[in-house]
Order: structure tokens, then C-alpha cells, then sequence
């Protein structure tokens, strides 16, 4: 093989070898089928690329085949590139859009621990529960004076020694007081605590009831984001691998979130 025809065969030699090198890659870190092919489709274009150095192919005919070899190979990969980004993308966007969801769940449980408190019950629909949140009052109840040590609070009231006094607080002052929202990195909004967040407008499915537990009926409620909702305009393949978000349970005597908290 003279100098001449080594120079011909260096790139097509190396193409082949990094479509080899790219195939032995794919069966080793388990890349997927299109990966896979377009490995397959590179190494074809090396092997054609010798051949067509090697004059087997005539005239435009060897320019034309390794132009389309390598136009679908290079298609491959950025399709099996697009796969492996994708998943990737919609998981960052996922937990964004799940932790202000979550948050939102965790305020209407406040509400609805809240509302059991004035009315022994959960509350079991969503436009009642927001006209407690909004319009409603709470009563609190203080107590004035200071209960000696030697008697409890209830023997210092019947003596007199202190007094009880009841006011009313607006309930969302009372929900979401100043010990609630220390923490909180994302601003309350009470209008649109109905609302699943990213969606539509989709409003929150709400549930309350009793179940007996231990020979005792016990209240229970749940609060509901399906997932088509909070992944509006995502891949929806992706999506549907996904689970919904809610709190409570129609189950199950908790108050617990389904997002392992």
C-alpha cells in the first residue's frame, strides 16, 4: 500500500474505529437502542468510506452514500442524546413544580386542622373551606390573671383568681400566624390556595368524612393533585410515570402527605 492510499485510509480507518469504540461503549454502559444504531450507523460509514477510498465505488456514487451515512448516524445520535436529556430536563422541572405544590397541599391541611378544631369535623368541600379561610372569624379564648402554683387553672377560675376572655381573630391570621410562616420560601397567597398550581386552573379535589378505627369513628379528610394536572405541558410519557400529590386520606386516620414527609 503506497503512502498515497494510507493517507486515503486514515479518516475512514478512524471513523470506523470510533463507531466500533462507540458500539463497544453502548453494550457496556448500557446505552440504549438508539445509541446503538447510530454506532452501528457510524462504523457502516467508516467501512463504506474505506471501500469508496479504495475506488469501489465510482464517481459522485461513494461521495453521495457516505454523506448519507453519516447525515443519519449524526441523526441518531442527536435523537438518542434528545432521550437522555429529556428525562433529565423533566425531572428538574418535576421537583420544582412538586415542591409548590406541596406547599400549597400543606396550607389547605392547616386549614382543614384549623376548621376540625372549631367544628370537630373536616371540612369536605373546597368552596366552604375557603369561605371559612377568607370570611370566617375563630374565637380565642385568654386567660387573665396567673394561676398560683399550688392550684390548677381550673380551680383559679371557679375561685375567681383568673378571668377567661374570648375574642375573634380572622381565621387566615389565625392559620397562618407568624409561627407558620417563618420558614415559608414561598409567598401565600389566599385567593388561589384553590388552585393546583401550573395547572389550568384546575382546583384541588377535596374529601372528608369519617371511618371507624378501634371500634371509634374518627374524621378523616384528603386533598388531591393528579398529576396530569401539575404536569401540564410536559412530555406526557414521562408524566404518566409520575404519582399524584395529596394529603390526608379517606383510608387511613392521617394527616400526612403522600410525598414521604
Amino acid at each position: 500500500m503506497n503512502s498515497e492510499n494510507t493517507a486515503k485510509l486514515g479518516a475512514p480507518i478512524a471513523l470506523s474505529a470510533v463507531g466500533l469504540l462507540m458500539v463497544i461503549f453502548t453494550f457496556v454502559s448500557g446505552q440504549n437502542n438508539i445509541f446503538l444504531i447510530g454506532a452501528l450507523g457510524f462504523t457502516v460509514a467508516g467501512v463504506v468510506s474505506i471501500l469508496a477510498a479504495l475506488d469501489i465505488f465510482k464517481g459522485q456514487l461513494k461521495l453521495v452514500v457516505i454523506i448519507s451515512l453519516l447525515v443519519v448516524s449524526a441523526g441518531l445520535l442527536a435523537l438518542n442524546y434528545k432521550s437522555i436529556m429529556d428525562p433529565i430536563k423533566f425531572n428538574e422541572e418535576k421537583s420544582k413544580r412538586y415542591d409548590v405544590v406541596i406547599q400549597r397541599l400543606k396550607d389547605l391541611r392547616a386549614a382543614q386542622l384549623t376548621y376540625k378544631g372549631v367544628n370537630g369535623k373536616y371540612c369536605a368541600n373546597l368552596d366552604s373551606l375557603m369561605n371559612f379561610i377568607l370570611n370566617d372569624s375563630i374565637p380565642i379564648v385568654k386567660s387573665i390573671g396567673t394561676v398560683p402554683d399550688t392550684l390548677t387553672e381550673q380551680t383559679a377560675l371557679e375561685m375567681g383568681i383568673i378571668s377567661r376572655d374570648t375574642t375573634f381573630e380572622a381565621a387566615s391570621k389565625a392559620i397562618y400566624n407568624s409561627d407558620y410562616l417563618k420558614d415559608r420560601k414561598l409567598a401565600l397567597k389566599l385567593e388561589e390556595l384553590r388552585y393546583i398550581p401550573f395547572s389550568e386552573n384546575e382546583q384541588f379535589t377535596m374529601n372528608a368524612g369519617e371511618i371507624e378505627k378501634n371500634n371509634v369513628m374518627v374524621p378523616v379528610f384528603e386533598v388531591l393533585a393528579h398529576r396530569e394536572s401539575i404536569l401540564t405541558g410536559m412530555n406526557k410519557r414521562l408524566a404518566k410515570q409520575e404519582k399524584d400529590l395529596k394529603v390526608g386520606s379517606m383510608s387511613d386516620a392521617t394527616t400526612s402527605g403522600n410525598w414521604g414527609e
